[in-house]
Protein backbone atom coordinates (compact mmCIF):
# COMPACT_ATOMS: atom_id res chain seq x y z
CA UNK A 1 0.00 0.00 0.00
CA UNK A 2 2.80 2.40 0.86
CA UNK A 3 4.52 1.75 -2.45
CA UNK A 4 1.30 2.35 -4.38
CA UNK A 5 0.68 5.62 -2.51
CA UNK A 6 4.19 6.80 -3.34
CA UNK A 7 3.68 5.95 -6.95
CA UNK A 8 0.30 7.74 -7.01
CA UNK A 9 1.83 10.90 -5.47
CA UNK A 10 4.80 10.92 -7.79
CA UNK A 11 3.20 12.65 -10.79
CA UNK A 12 1.98 15.70 -8.81
CA UNK A 13 5.38 15.97 -7.19
CA UNK A 14 7.11 15.80 -10.57
CA UNK A 15 4.69 18.42 -11.96
CA UNK A 16 5.34 20.62 -8.92
CA UNK A 17 9.14 20.35 -9.17
CA UNK A 18 9.19 20.78 -12.95
CA UNK A 19 6.67 23.60 -12.73
CA UNK A 20 8.75 25.47 -10.15
CA UNK A 21 11.85 25.05 -12.29
CA UNK A 22 9.98 26.31 -15.36
CA UNK A 23 8.59 29.22 -13.34
CA UNK A 24 12.06 30.20 -12.15
CA UNK A 25 13.45 29.95 -15.67
CA UNK A 26 10.60 31.96 -17.21
CA UNK A 27 10.88 34.62 -14.51
CA UNK A 28 14.60 34.98 -15.17
CA UNK A 29 13.99 35.18 -18.94
CA UNK A 30 11.32 37.87 -18.48
CA UNK A 31 13.65 39.89 -16.30
CA UNK A 32 16.44 39.51 -18.88
CA UNK A 33 14.17 40.48 -21.80
CA UNK A 34 12.85 43.49 -19.92
CA UNK A 35 16.36 44.57 -18.92
CA UNK A 36 17.66 44.29 -22.47
CA UNK A 37 14.56 45.97 -23.90
CA UNK A 38 14.92 48.90 -21.50
CA UNK A 39 18.57 49.26 -22.51
CA UNK A 40 17.69 49.05 -26.21
CA UNK A 41 14.90 51.62 -25.94
CA UNK A 42 17.17 53.93 -23.94
CA UNK A 43 19.88 53.80 -26.61
CA UNK A 44 17.31 54.37 -29.39
CA UNK A 45 15.83 57.44 -27.69
CA UNK A 46 19.25 58.86 -26.79
CA UNK A 47 20.46 58.44 -30.38
CA UNK A 48 17.28 60.14 -31.63
CA UNK A 49 17.82 63.00 -29.19
CA UNK A 50 21.48 63.22 -30.27
CA UNK A 51 20.40 63.32 -33.92
CA UNK A 52 18.01 66.19 -33.19
CA UNK A 53 20.81 67.99 -31.33
CA UNK A 54 23.23 67.42 -34.25
CA UNK A 55 20.65 68.63 -36.77
CA UNK A 56 20.20 71.87 -34.82
CA UNK A 57 23.92 72.74 -34.70
CA UNK A 58 24.19 74.06 -38.33
CA UNK A 59 21.56 76.70 -37.54
CA UNK A 60 23.95 78.04 -34.87
CA UNK A 61 27.30 77.78 -36.68
CA UNK A 62 26.33 78.50 -40.30
CA UNK A 63 25.43 82.25 -40.00
CA UNK A 64 28.79 83.31 -38.42
CA UNK A 65 30.73 81.15 -40.88
CA UNK A 66 28.85 82.77 -43.77
CA UNK A 67 29.49 86.18 -42.20
CA UNK A 68 33.25 85.49 -42.39
CA UNK A 69 32.83 84.69 -46.10
CA UNK A 70 30.91 87.95 -46.59
CA UNK A 71 33.64 89.90 -44.79
CA UNK A 72 36.28 88.29 -47.00
CA UNK A 73 34.29 89.11 -50.13
CA UNK A 74 33.53 92.72 -49.15
CA UNK A 75 36.88 93.71 -47.65
CA UNK A 76 35.47 93.64 -44.13
CA UNK A 77 32.49 95.94 -44.80
CA UNK A 78 30.79 96.05 -41.36
CA UNK A 79 27.52 97.30 -42.84
CA UNK A 80 27.11 94.27 -45.09
CA UNK A 81 28.14 91.85 -42.35
CA UNK A 82 25.74 93.55 -39.94
CA UNK A 83 22.91 93.42 -42.49
CA UNK A 84 23.41 89.67 -42.83
CA UNK A 85 23.78 88.90 -39.09
CA UNK A 86 21.14 91.31 -37.72
CA UNK A 87 18.26 88.77 -37.85
CA UNK A 88 20.30 86.43 -35.65
CA UNK A 89 21.48 88.89 -32.96
CA UNK A 90 19.48 90.36 -30.10
CA UNK A 91 17.26 89.44 -27.19
CA UNK A 92 15.56 86.12 -27.86
CA UNK A 93 17.69 85.50 -30.98
CA UNK A 94 20.43 82.94 -31.59
CA UNK A 95 23.26 85.25 -30.46
CA UNK A 96 23.38 87.81 -27.68
CA UNK A 97 26.50 89.43 -29.12
CA UNK A 98 28.40 89.43 -32.44
CA UNK A 99 31.76 91.07 -33.19
CA UNK A 100 33.56 91.47 -36.56
CA UNK A 101 37.35 91.64 -36.24
CA UNK A 102 40.14 92.34 -38.69
CA UNK A 103 43.20 90.20 -38.00
CA UNK A 104 45.98 92.30 -39.61
CA UNK A 105 48.27 93.42 -38.04
CA UNK A 106 46.67 92.37 -34.74
CA UNK A 107 43.06 91.42 -34.00
CA UNK A 108 40.96 94.57 -33.66
CA UNK A 109 37.25 95.24 -33.65
CA UNK A 110 35.65 96.48 -36.89
CA UNK A 111 32.01 96.30 -35.85
CA UNK A 112 29.78 94.96 -33.06
CA UNK A 113 26.15 93.95 -32.67
CA UNK A 114 24.03 93.16 -29.62
CA UNK A 115 25.15 93.49 -26.01
CA UNK A 116 28.85 93.91 -25.12
CA UNK A 117 30.74 90.59 -25.22
CA UNK A 118 32.23 89.08 -22.08
CA UNK A 119 35.56 88.42 -23.85
CA UNK A 120 37.52 91.08 -25.75
CA UNK A 121 40.04 90.66 -28.59
CA UNK A 122 43.01 91.06 -26.23
CA UNK A 123 41.84 88.34 -23.84
CA UNK A 124 44.17 85.31 -23.65
CA UNK A 125 41.15 83.02 -23.95
CA UNK A 126 40.05 84.81 -27.13
CA UNK A 127 43.54 84.76 -28.65
CA UNK A 128 43.92 81.04 -27.92
CA UNK A 129 40.54 80.30 -29.52
CA UNK A 130 41.38 82.53 -32.51
CA UNK A 131 44.64 80.67 -33.03
CA UNK A 132 42.72 77.40 -33.09
CA UNK A 133 40.04 78.80 -35.43
CA UNK A 134 42.71 79.94 -37.92
CA UNK A 135 43.96 76.35 -38.16
CA UNK A 136 40.57 74.68 -38.64
CA UNK A 137 37.55 75.02 -40.88
CA UNK A 138 34.92 75.06 -38.13
CA UNK A 139 34.34 77.27 -35.10
CA UNK A 140 36.63 77.33 -32.09
CA UNK A 141 34.61 77.26 -28.88
CA UNK A 142 35.99 79.41 -26.05
CA UNK A 143 33.77 77.74 -23.47
CA UNK A 144 31.15 78.73 -20.93
CA UNK A 145 31.48 82.37 -19.87
CA UNK A 146 30.05 84.00 -16.77
CA UNK A 147 29.02 87.61 -16.40
CA UNK A 148 26.56 90.06 -14.91
CA UNK A 149 23.78 89.17 -17.36
CA UNK A 150 24.08 85.38 -17.14
CA UNK A 151 26.02 82.55 -18.73
CA UNK A 152 27.05 82.48 -22.39
CA UNK A 153 29.04 80.33 -24.82
CA UNK A 154 31.60 82.04 -27.02
CA UNK A 155 32.56 80.92 -30.55
CA UNK A 156 35.31 82.23 -32.86
CA UNK A 157 34.98 81.76 -36.65
CA UNK A 158 37.94 82.45 -38.96
CA UNK A 159 39.50 79.73 -41.09
CA UNK A 160 42.94 79.23 -42.66
CA UNK A 161 44.19 82.34 -44.44
CA UNK A 162 41.23 84.47 -43.41
CA UNK A 163 41.82 88.18 -42.89
CA UNK A 164 38.69 88.52 -40.74
CA UNK A 165 37.07 86.71 -37.85
CA UNK A 166 33.60 86.74 -36.33
CA UNK A 167 33.13 86.22 -32.60
CA UNK A 168 29.64 85.46 -31.27
CA UNK A 169 28.27 84.72 -27.82
CA UNK A 170 25.10 82.68 -27.31
CA UNK A 171 23.13 83.26 -24.12
CA UNK A 172 22.41 80.24 -21.92
CA UNK A 173 19.51 79.78 -19.55
CA UNK A 174 20.24 81.40 -16.17
CA UNK A 175 19.31 78.17 -14.37
CA UNK A 176 21.29 75.09 -15.35
CA UNK A 177 18.44 72.81 -14.28
CA UNK A 178 15.28 73.21 -16.33
CA UNK A 179 12.48 70.74 -15.52
CA UNK A 180 10.94 69.38 -18.72
CA UNK A 181 7.20 69.53 -19.35
CA UNK A 182 5.42 66.18 -19.14
CA UNK A 183 4.36 66.41 -22.80
CA UNK A 184 7.74 67.58 -24.13
CA UNK A 185 9.82 65.52 -26.54
CA UNK A 186 11.94 62.94 -24.69
CA UNK A 187 10.16 63.78 -21.42
CA UNK A 188 10.56 60.16 -20.32
CA UNK A 189 14.34 60.71 -20.03
CA UNK A 190 16.39 62.37 -17.31
CA UNK A 191 19.22 64.06 -19.19
CA UNK A 192 22.11 66.47 -18.91
CA UNK A 193 24.00 68.24 -21.72
CA UNK A 194 27.67 69.17 -21.26
CA UNK A 195 30.11 71.21 -23.31
CA UNK A 196 32.91 68.81 -24.21
CA UNK A 197 33.20 65.06 -24.53
CA UNK A 198 33.26 64.31 -20.79
CA UNK A 199 30.53 64.95 -18.16
CA UNK A 200 32.43 67.60 -16.21
CA UNK A 201 30.28 69.45 -13.64
CA UNK A 202 31.69 72.87 -14.52
CA UNK A 203 30.81 72.34 -18.22
CA UNK A 204 27.11 71.60 -17.63
CA UNK A 205 24.91 73.54 -20.07
CA UNK A 206 21.56 72.43 -18.67
CA UNK A 207 19.75 69.40 -17.27
CA UNK A 208 16.17 68.49 -16.45
CA UNK A 209 17.04 66.95 -13.06
CA UNK A 210 18.88 68.22 -10.00
CA UNK A 211 20.54 64.95 -8.95
CA UNK A 212 23.80 64.87 -10.91
CA UNK A 213 25.85 63.12 -12.12
CA UNK A 214 23.40 60.61 -13.61
CA UNK A 215 24.06 57.06 -12.45
CA UNK A 216 22.65 53.60 -13.11
CA UNK A 217 21.42 52.68 -16.59
CA UNK A 218 22.71 55.52 -18.78
CA UNK A 219 23.48 56.17 -22.43
CA UNK A 220 25.20 59.04 -24.19
CA UNK A 221 25.43 60.71 -27.60
CA UNK A 222 27.99 63.19 -28.95
CA UNK A 223 27.19 66.08 -31.32
CA UNK A 224 30.41 67.64 -32.75
CA UNK A 225 30.67 71.45 -32.65
CA UNK A 226 33.83 72.80 -34.26
CA UNK A 227 36.84 71.80 -32.16
CA UNK A 228 34.70 70.42 -29.34
CA UNK A 229 31.33 68.70 -28.94
CA UNK A 230 28.09 68.60 -26.99
CA UNK A 231 27.71 65.51 -24.80
CA UNK A 232 24.19 64.25 -24.03
CA UNK A 233 23.95 61.87 -21.06
CA UNK A 234 20.55 60.37 -20.24
CA UNK A 235 18.84 57.73 -18.11
CA UNK A 236 15.21 56.56 -18.02
CA UNK A 237 12.89 58.72 -15.92
CA UNK A 238 10.64 55.67 -15.55
CA UNK A 239 9.81 52.50 -17.45
CA UNK A 240 10.42 53.03 -21.17
CA UNK A 241 8.87 49.80 -22.46
CA UNK A 242 5.62 49.94 -20.47
CA UNK A 243 4.62 48.50 -17.11
CA UNK A 244 3.43 45.18 -18.53
CA UNK A 245 6.87 43.96 -19.51
CA UNK A 246 8.39 45.39 -16.33
CA UNK A 247 5.88 43.54 -14.10
CA UNK A 248 5.87 40.33 -16.10
CA UNK A 249 8.61 38.75 -13.96
CA UNK A 250 6.42 38.86 -10.85
CA UNK A 251 3.31 37.89 -12.79
CA UNK A 252 4.93 34.70 -14.07
CA UNK A 253 6.37 33.76 -10.67
CA UNK A 254 3.17 34.31 -8.66
CA UNK A 255 0.94 32.72 -11.30
CA UNK A 256 3.15 29.65 -11.43
CA UNK A 257 3.02 29.11 -7.66
CA UNK A 258 -0.71 29.93 -7.32
CA UNK A 259 -1.81 27.54 -10.07
CA UNK A 260 0.54 24.80 -8.76
CA UNK A 261 2.06 24.66 -12.20
CA UNK A 262 -0.29 22.02 -13.56
CA UNK A 263 -0.69 21.33 -17.24
CA UNK A 264 -3.46 23.93 -17.53
CA UNK A 265 -1.06 26.53 -16.15
CA UNK A 266 1.47 25.60 -18.84
CA UNK A 267 -1.18 26.18 -21.53
CA UNK A 268 -2.10 29.53 -19.94
CA UNK A 269 1.57 30.50 -19.84
CA UNK A 270 1.89 29.74 -23.54
CA UNK A 271 -1.14 31.91 -24.25
CA UNK A 272 0.34 34.76 -22.22
CA UNK A 273 3.58 34.32 -24.12
CA UNK A 274 1.75 34.70 -27.42
CA UNK A 275 -0.04 37.81 -26.18
CA UNK A 276 3.26 39.23 -25.01
CA UNK A 277 4.80 38.58 -28.43
CA UNK A 278 1.86 40.34 -30.10
CA UNK A 279 2.17 43.31 -27.74
CA UNK A 280 5.90 43.53 -28.43
CA UNK A 281 5.21 43.43 -32.17
CA UNK A 282 2.63 46.22 -31.84
CA UNK A 283 5.04 48.24 -29.71
CA UNK A 284 7.80 47.78 -32.29
CA UNK A 285 5.49 48.85 -35.12
CA UNK A 286 4.45 51.89 -33.12
CA UNK A 287 8.10 52.71 -32.40
CA UNK A 288 9.07 52.50 -36.07
CA UNK A 289 6.02 54.58 -36.98
CA UNK A 290 7.08 57.20 -34.43
CA UNK A 291 10.62 57.25 -35.85
CA UNK A 292 9.28 57.77 -39.37
CA UNK A 293 7.03 60.55 -38.06
CA UNK A 294 10.07 62.29 -36.56
CA UNK A 295 11.93 61.97 -39.87
CA UNK A 296 8.97 63.38 -41.84
CA UNK A 297 8.60 66.26 -39.37
CA UNK A 298 12.29 67.12 -39.88
CA UNK A 299 11.82 66.99 -43.67
CA UNK A 300 8.89 69.41 -43.55
CA UNK A 301 10.81 71.74 -41.20
CA UNK A 302 13.70 71.99 -43.71
CA UNK A 303 11.42 72.79 -46.68
CA UNK A 304 9.85 76.25 -47.17
CA UNK A 305 6.38 76.33 -45.60
CA UNK A 306 5.19 78.68 -48.34
CA UNK A 307 6.79 80.51 -51.24
CA UNK A 308 7.02 84.32 -51.09
CA UNK A 309 4.55 86.31 -53.23
CA UNK A 310 6.37 87.86 -56.19
CA UNK A 311 4.92 90.51 -58.49
CA UNK A 312 4.55 89.25 -62.05
CA UNK A 313 5.34 85.64 -61.11
CA UNK A 314 3.09 82.83 -59.87
CA UNK A 315 4.94 80.20 -57.82
CA UNK A 316 3.96 76.78 -56.48
CA UNK A 317 5.82 73.90 -54.83
CA UNK A 318 4.97 70.25 -54.28
CA UNK A 319 6.96 67.75 -52.23
CA UNK A 320 6.19 64.04 -51.97
CA UNK A 321 8.36 61.97 -49.54
CA UNK A 322 9.35 58.48 -50.61
CA UNK A 323 8.99 55.27 -48.61
CA UNK A 324 12.72 54.37 -48.42
CA UNK A 325 12.76 53.39 -44.72
CA UNK A 326 12.67 56.09 -42.04
CA UNK A 327 15.65 58.08 -43.30
CA UNK A 328 15.31 61.74 -44.24
CA UNK A 329 15.82 62.55 -47.92
CA UNK A 330 17.86 65.43 -49.31
CA UNK A 331 15.50 66.96 -51.92
CA UNK A 332 14.74 70.68 -51.54
CA UNK A 333 13.54 73.77 -53.41
CA UNK A 334 13.86 77.47 -52.64
CA UNK A 335 12.77 80.77 -54.19
CA UNK A 336 14.42 84.05 -53.13
CA UNK A 337 13.41 87.53 -54.31
CA UNK A 338 16.75 89.36 -54.43
CA UNK A 339 15.29 92.68 -55.57
CA UNK A 340 12.16 93.78 -57.42
CA UNK A 341 11.83 91.75 -60.65
CA UNK A 342 14.96 89.64 -59.89
CA UNK A 343 14.29 86.18 -58.44
CA UNK A 344 16.67 83.31 -57.68
CA UNK A 345 15.29 79.76 -57.65
CA UNK A 346 17.07 76.57 -56.61
CA UNK A 347 16.18 72.88 -56.88
CA UNK A 348 18.61 70.36 -55.43
CA UNK A 349 19.07 66.77 -54.31
CA UNK A 350 21.72 65.72 -51.77
CA UNK A 351 23.02 62.25 -52.59
CA UNK A 352 22.09 59.64 -49.98
CA UNK A 353 19.60 59.76 -47.14
CA UNK A 354 19.55 60.23 -43.38
CA UNK A 355 20.22 63.08 -41.00
CA UNK A 356 23.64 63.75 -42.57
CA UNK A 357 21.91 64.38 -45.90
CA UNK A 358 19.36 66.61 -44.17
CA UNK A 359 21.99 68.68 -42.37
CA UNK A 360 23.92 69.05 -45.64
CA UNK A 361 20.69 70.22 -47.27
CA UNK A 362 20.20 72.81 -44.52
CA UNK A 363 23.79 74.04 -44.89
CA UNK A 364 23.39 74.36 -48.68
CA UNK A 365 20.08 76.19 -48.21
CA UNK A 366 21.63 78.86 -45.99
CA UNK A 367 24.85 79.08 -48.03
CA UNK A 368 22.97 79.63 -51.31
CA UNK A 369 20.93 82.41 -49.75
CA UNK A 370 24.10 84.06 -48.44
CA UNK A 371 25.87 83.87 -51.82
CA UNK A 372 22.78 85.09 -53.66
CA UNK A 373 22.53 88.14 -51.38
CA UNK A 374 26.09 89.01 -52.42
CA UNK A 375 24.83 89.43 -56.01
CA UNK A 376 26.62 86.38 -57.44
CA UNK A 377 25.51 84.93 -60.78
CA UNK A 378 24.16 81.33 -60.80
CA UNK A 379 27.44 79.81 -62.03
CA UNK A 380 29.39 81.67 -59.32
CA UNK A 381 26.89 80.54 -56.67
CA UNK A 382 27.41 76.90 -57.71
CA UNK A 383 31.20 77.24 -57.71
CA UNK A 384 31.22 78.75 -54.21
CA UNK A 385 28.73 76.16 -53.04
CA UNK A 386 30.88 73.28 -54.29
CA UNK A 387 33.94 74.69 -52.53
CA UNK A 388 31.89 75.17 -49.35
CA UNK A 389 30.70 71.55 -49.39
CA UNK A 390 34.22 70.21 -49.99
CA UNK A 391 35.47 72.14 -46.96
CA UNK A 392 32.53 72.01 -44.55
CA UNK A 393 30.52 68.88 -45.36
CA UNK A 394 33.12 66.17 -46.03
CA UNK A 395 32.32 63.67 -48.77
CA UNK A 396 28.72 64.78 -49.37
CA UNK A 397 27.62 65.49 -52.95
CA UNK A 398 24.51 67.12 -54.39
CA UNK A 399 22.98 67.95 -57.75
CA UNK A 400 21.74 71.55 -57.90
CA UNK A 401 19.87 73.58 -60.52
CA UNK A 402 20.26 77.35 -59.99
CA UNK A 403 18.41 79.95 -62.03
CA UNK A 404 18.10 83.75 -61.99
CA UNK A 405 14.83 85.17 -63.33
CA UNK A 406 14.37 88.67 -64.71
CA UNK A 407 10.60 88.76 -64.28
CA UNK A 408 9.95 92.02 -66.12
CA UNK A 409 12.55 91.37 -68.81
CA UNK A 410 11.30 87.78 -69.37
CA UNK A 411 14.80 86.35 -69.22
CA UNK A 412 16.23 83.28 -67.52
CA UNK A 413 19.92 82.70 -66.65
CA UNK A 414 20.51 79.05 -65.73
CA UNK A 415 23.45 77.03 -64.36
CA UNK A 416 23.41 73.29 -63.72
CA UNK A 417 25.48 71.17 -61.30
CA UNK A 418 24.67 67.64 -62.44
CA UNK A 419 20.89 68.11 -62.17
CA UNK A 420 18.02 67.34 -64.53
CA UNK A 421 17.09 70.26 -66.86
CA UNK A 422 13.86 72.22 -66.26
CA UNK A 423 10.89 72.03 -68.63
CA UNK A 424 9.71 75.28 -70.28
CA UNK A 425 6.09 75.35 -71.47
CA UNK A 426 5.06 78.30 -73.68
CA UNK A 427 2.55 78.79 -76.51
CA UNK A 428 1.86 75.04 -76.65
CA UNK A 429 5.58 74.22 -76.97
CA UNK A 430 7.32 72.03 -74.40
CA UNK A 431 11.10 71.93 -74.34
CA UNK A 432 13.85 71.30 -71.82
CA UNK A 433 16.21 74.20 -71.09
CA UNK A 434 19.57 72.57 -71.61
CA UNK A 435 22.50 74.17 -69.77
CA UNK A 436 25.92 72.56 -70.04
CA UNK A 437 25.91 70.37 -66.90
CA UNK A 438 28.82 70.93 -64.55
CA UNK A 439 30.03 68.46 -61.92
CA UNK A 440 27.77 67.81 -58.92
CA UNK A 441 28.29 70.02 -55.88
CA UNK A 442 31.15 68.71 -53.75
CA UNK A 443 33.00 66.96 -56.60
CA UNK A 444 36.59 68.15 -56.81
CA UNK A 445 36.78 69.15 -60.49
CA UNK A 446 38.45 71.93 -62.45
CA UNK A 447 35.57 71.99 -64.96
CA UNK A 448 33.78 75.36 -64.56
CA UNK A 449 30.04 75.85 -64.28
CA UNK A 450 28.56 77.50 -67.37
CA UNK A 451 25.43 79.57 -67.80
CA UNK A 452 22.79 79.65 -70.50
CA UNK A 453 20.49 82.66 -71.07
CA UNK A 454 16.98 82.09 -72.41
CA UNK A 455 14.31 84.63 -73.41
CA UNK A 456 10.98 83.54 -71.96
CA UNK A 457 7.70 84.45 -73.74
CA UNK A 458 4.95 86.03 -71.62
CA UNK A 459 2.67 83.52 -69.88
CA UNK A 460 5.31 80.77 -69.95
CA UNK A 461 5.60 78.13 -67.23
CA UNK A 462 8.93 76.75 -65.99
CA UNK A 463 8.92 73.38 -64.20
CA UNK A 464 11.99 72.32 -62.17
CA UNK A 465 12.06 68.96 -60.41
CA UNK A 466 14.12 66.21 -58.78
CA UNK A 467 14.74 62.73 -60.18
CA UNK A 468 11.92 61.08 -58.21
CA UNK A 469 9.44 62.60 -60.70
CA UNK A 470 10.86 60.87 -63.79
CA UNK A 471 13.03 57.92 -62.75
CA UNK A 472 11.63 54.40 -62.57
CA UNK A 473 13.50 51.15 -62.06
CA UNK A 474 14.42 49.32 -65.24
CA UNK A 475 13.56 52.31 -67.45
CA UNK A 476 15.78 54.72 -69.40
CA UNK A 477 15.80 58.32 -68.17
CA UNK A 478 14.73 59.61 -71.61
CA UNK A 479 11.45 57.70 -71.27
CA UNK A 480 10.73 59.45 -67.97
CA UNK A 481 11.55 62.87 -69.44
CA UNK A 482 9.26 62.21 -72.39
CA UNK A 483 6.50 61.07 -70.03
CA UNK A 484 6.88 64.33 -68.09
CA UNK A 485 6.30 66.35 -71.27
CA UNK A 486 3.11 64.40 -71.97
CA UNK A 487 1.87 64.84 -68.38
CA UNK A 488 1.62 68.65 -68.61
CA UNK A 489 -2.14 69.43 -68.79
CA UNK A 490 -3.51 70.96 -72.01
CA UNK A 491 -4.81 73.60 -71.89
CA UNK A 492 -2.81 74.82 -68.92
CA UNK A 493 -4.89 75.13 -65.76
CA UNK A 494 -3.88 77.09 -62.66
CA UNK A 495 -0.32 76.40 -61.55
CA UNK A 496 -1.46 74.56 -58.40
CA UNK A 497 -3.84 72.35 -60.39
CA UNK A 498 -1.14 71.75 -63.00
CA UNK A 499 1.38 70.51 -60.39
CA UNK A 500 -1.23 68.34 -58.66
CA UNK A 501 -2.19 66.71 -61.95
CA UNK A 502 1.45 66.03 -62.84
CA UNK A 503 2.19 64.41 -59.47
CA UNK A 504 -0.91 62.23 -59.77
CA UNK A 505 0.13 61.11 -63.26
CA UNK A 506 3.86 60.60 -62.67
CA UNK A 507 4.43 59.49 -59.05
CA UNK A 508 3.37 55.88 -58.54
CA UNK A 509 1.92 54.72 -55.18
CA UNK A 510 4.70 53.44 -52.96
CA UNK A 511 7.44 55.30 -54.87
CA UNK A 512 10.72 54.80 -53.02
CA UNK A 513 12.43 58.11 -53.87
CA UNK A 514 11.49 61.62 -52.72
CA UNK A 515 9.99 63.99 -55.30
CA UNK A 516 10.16 67.80 -55.38
CA UNK A 517 8.40 69.84 -58.11
CA UNK A 518 8.69 73.64 -58.43
CA UNK A 519 6.50 75.64 -60.81
CA UNK A 520 7.14 79.25 -61.93
CA UNK A 521 4.68 81.04 -64.23
CA UNK A 522 5.07 84.53 -65.71
CA UNK A 523 1.80 86.44 -65.26
CA UNK A 524 2.89 89.73 -66.81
Amino acid sequence: MRSRTARRSLPPLVVLVVGLLITALLAWLCWTVNDRNETRLLHIQVQEAGSVLTAAIPSVVTPPASAVDIAQATGGDPAKVSAYLSPYVGSGSVYASATLLALDPVPHVVGTMGVPPYVGPSSPRFLAALSQAERTEGPSVIGILGGSTGRRIGYVFAGPGSAYAVYVETALAPDERLPAASNAAFSDLDFAIYLGRQPVAGQLLFANVADLPLTGRTASAVAPVGDTALLLVAKPAGVLGGTLLADLTWIVALAGVALTLVATWIAASLARGRRLAEQLAVANRALYGQQRGIAQTLQRALLPKELPPIRGLETSLRYRPGVEGIDVGGDWCDVVELQPDMVLFVVGDVFGRGLEAATTMAALHYAIRAYAREGDAPATVLAKLSAFVQVEQGRRFASVLCGLLDVRGHRLVLANAGHLPPLLVSDGNRSYVEAAPGPPIGVNSERPYREVTVDVPPGSTLLAFTDGLVERRGEALDEGLARLKDAVPTPLSSLDECLDAMLAALVLPGARDDTALLGLRWTG
